[in-house]
C-alpha cells in the first residue's frame, strides 16, 4: 500500500522503497512517540516498520496497535518488551529482526509469540547473547519456520534451546563462539528440520545422536569450524539424504575413518578439504578413494 501523508506518520516518515512502503522511526525516546505516529494509520498496510536507535524503558503491548506490518525491524534499540508483544500485528506480522538491540546491559528475556500466528521468521544480528537460554522463546504460532542468531557472541547454548519449537524448517546459528552442541537442542520430533547452519564458530565435534529422528533434512552447513574427522556413528543416518554439506575450513584428518564415505553417494555440494596428512592436504574429500585412506 502507498505511503501515508507525512504529517500523519510524524514523528515518523515513510518511502516506498521498491514497491515496499517502508515506515521509518529514528531517535524516538517514548513510547508515547511511536503510538502517536501509528494511531493515526488504522487503515494502512504497509510492509515494513524499521525502527532505529529506540532508547525507551519498556516497548508497551499495544505500542504497535494501528496500521499493520509485514515485517518489523529494530536496530541499535534498548528493548524490552512488555508481554504479550506486537498487539495488533497478530494476523499480518511475518518476520521478525533485532539487530545490535541486546547485550549484558539489556539482555534478552522471554519472548512469547504465540499469538502472532503469521510470524514466520526471527532474526537476531549483531547482538550480545553470551548463554541462548532454553526460555528465550516460550511460545509460537503456527507459521514459525526459521530462527537465525547471526554474529551475536553466544558461547554456550542452554540443554533444549529450540526443543519446544517442532514446526521449525531451519536454524541458522552462525559466525558465534559455540564449542559445544547437542541433540537435545533440538525438538525429540525434528521431522520439519530441513537445514542447520552452525558455521563460523568453534565446534569441534558431534554427539552420535545429534541426526537422529530427522527424516527431512537437507543441508547441514558447518563450515569454519574445528571438527577434525565426520564419524561414520554420526553421518551415516543421514548422509545419503542430505543434498547440500557443508565442511569448508575445518582441520579434517583424512585417515582410514574416512573410508565409510568412499562407499556412499555423496550430498549434490559436498566441501570440505584434507588437513592432513601432508600427502593429502588440500585434497577434496569428496572425490577420496578407498586406496587413498589405508592409513
Amino acid at each position: 500500500e502507498d505511503c501515508p501523508h507525512p504529517e500523519d506518520s510524524y514523528p515518523c516518515y515513510c518511502e516506498d522503497d521498491e514497491e515496499r512502503s517502508v515506515m521509518h522511526c529514528n531517535n524516538l525516546e517514548k513510547n508515547e512517540q511511536l503510538v502517536q505516529a501509528l494511531q493515526k494509520l488504522t487503515d494502512f498496510h504497509l510492509y515494513t516498520l524499521s525502527v532505529w536507535m529506540f532508547d525507551t524503558a519498556t516497548i508497551k503491548s499495544d505500542a504497535f496497535k494501528g496500521p499493520t506490518f509485514k515485517e518489523i525491524t529494530f536496530t541499535h534499540s534498548q528493548l524490552i518488551l512488555e508481554s504479550p508483544p506486537f498487539l495488533g500485528q497478530e494476523k499480518s506480522l511475518g518476520r521478525l529482526t533485532f539487530i545490535s538491540s541486546f547485550d549484558e546491559e539489556d539482555p534478552l528475556k522471554p519472548l512469547s509469540m504465540g499469538h502472532l500466528t503469521k510470524l514466520k521468521e526471527i532474526t537476531f544480528e549483531k547482538n550480545e547473547i553470551k548463554v541462548l537460554k532454553n526460555d528465550w522463546l516460550t511460545s509460537v504460532g503456527p507459521s514459525f519456520r526459521s530462527i537465525t542468531f547471526d554474529e551475536c557472541k553466544i558461547e554456550e547454548l542452554e540443554d533444549g534451546v529450540f526443543s519446544k519449537l517442532s514446526s521449525l524448517t531451519t536454524i541458522f546459528v552462525m559466525n558465534n563462539k559455540i564449542s559445544t552442541v547437542t541433540r537435545s537442542m533440538f525438538p525429540k520430533d525434528a521431522s520439519s528440520l530441513r537445514s542447520i547452519t552452525l558455521s563460523g564458530n568453534k565446534i569441534t565435534s558431534l554427539p552420535t545422536d545429534f541426526f537422529k529422528n530427522m527424516p527431512s533434512l537437507m543441508s547441514v552447513d558447518l563450515e569454519r569450524n574445528q571438527l577434525t574427522a565426520i564419524p561414520e556413528s554420526t553421518w551415516s543416518p543421514v548422509f545419503e539424504q542430505i543434498s547440500r554439506l557443508y565442511f569448508a575450513d575445518n582441520p579434517i584428518a583424512c585417515d582410514k575413518s574416512l573410508k565409510w564415505i568412499t562407499k556412499k553417494a555423496p550430498p549434490k555440494q559436498f566441501t570440505g578439504r584434507c588437513s592432513k596428512p601432508q600427502s593429502l592436504k588440500g585434497r577434496e574429500i569428496r572425490l577420496l578413494t578407498p586406496a587413498e585412506l589405508r592409513f
